[in-house]
């Protein structure tokens, strides 16, 4: 029965919360959904723990992507992670908040755990790996002792199914890749590839769930200038696809929003569906021989 010691302190990462862990099993599941390996989600307390279930069915973990960068995702638009450390911080991270794991992959079973390592004459994080006689064609990672109370609060800051299902016009305005989320409890908020990220730093109108924003590790931090661009790109799209209206702009220019100030500040490049839209609506209330 082998055990594999990663050089992992269980002192790393303490900004890490219960959310973090497992955003970053359920992303980690989420990008095995887009590379055709179906996702499934399952909580249950009718068992001696409650337990959360994150099954992608169709694939294998190889023991390399538990080496420290060790990922095959890098660079690749389309998934969410890229840095290699996710799910290894993720196991840190519930074992000291007392919770446990299991995981199931092909013919092996992995039990993360905390314990002391000769070799470097301190705790750090542990895998002890078991043998199968059958094969599972799956990748199953359980927590155990998740409360009900905090996967409830978890879930609702995941924007695609099983969790929530948006609603083209209804939700949000579409802005091709990305979303321009209208309902008021999202309001300031950001989501990246429909994960939350956070408050967004100014007062805000919209929520926005951006596709192409490059985060830190953590999740929590981005460059500043490119959240406004993508901002501002994201408007200009949704006026170009009609999917935004001339009054929605127009009011939204004379509000006291971030947006406003992007709108109307960058009129450098990338504008022109916006500026149209607004001189349409102002000439619309005021006549032709106006001028703004």
């Amino acid at each position: 029965m082998p055990t594999l010691d990663l050089t992992l302190n269980p002192d790393y990462c303490q900004n890490w919360d219960l959310y973090s862990a497992v955003r970053e099993l359920i992303q980690n599941a989420k990008d095995g959904d887009t590379l055709g390996f179906k996702m499934e989600i399952n909580y249950s307390e009718n068992r001696k723990e409650p337990t959360l279930q994150i099954i992608n069915h169709g694939t294998t973990l190889d023991r390399s992507t538990l080496l420290l960068g060790g990922t095959t995702k890098r660079d690749k638009s389309n998934q969410i992670g890229e840095w290699g450390e996710g799910y290894k911080l993720a196991f840190l991270t519930l074992l000291r908040a007392g919770l446990s794991v299991w995981v199931r992959s092909g013919f092996e079973k992995w039990v993360p755990y905390i314990g002391e390592s000769t070799d470097f004459n301190s705790k750090l994080l542990k895998i002890e790996i078991t043998k199968s006689q059958t094969f599972e064609n799956e990748i199953k990672i359980e927590v155990r002792g998740l409360n009900k109370t905090t996967w409830e609060a978890i879930q609702e800051r995941f924007l695609f199914p099983p969790f929530v299902q948006l609603k083209a016009d209804k939700d949000y305005i579409d802005a091709q890749d990305d979303k321009i989320l209208t309902l008021e409890k999202y309001r300031g908020q950001l989501f990246v590839k429909g994960i939350y990220v956070g408050n967004l730093p100014s007062k805000y109108w919209f929520g926005y769930d951006l596709f192409n924003l490059k985060l830190d590790r953590d999740r929590r931090l981005c460059d500043p200038y490119d959240l406004k661009y993508k901002i501002k790109d994201a408007l200009n799209k949704a006026a170009a696809l009609n999917s935004i209206s001339a009054d929605d702009i127009y009011l939204l220019i004379q509000k006291d929003q971030f947006e406003e100030s992007r709108i109307v500040a960058d009129s450098d490049w990338g504008n022109e569906a916006l500026a149209a839209k607004i001189a349409n609506q102002f000439h619309k209330l005021h006549g032709d021989d106006f001028v703004p």
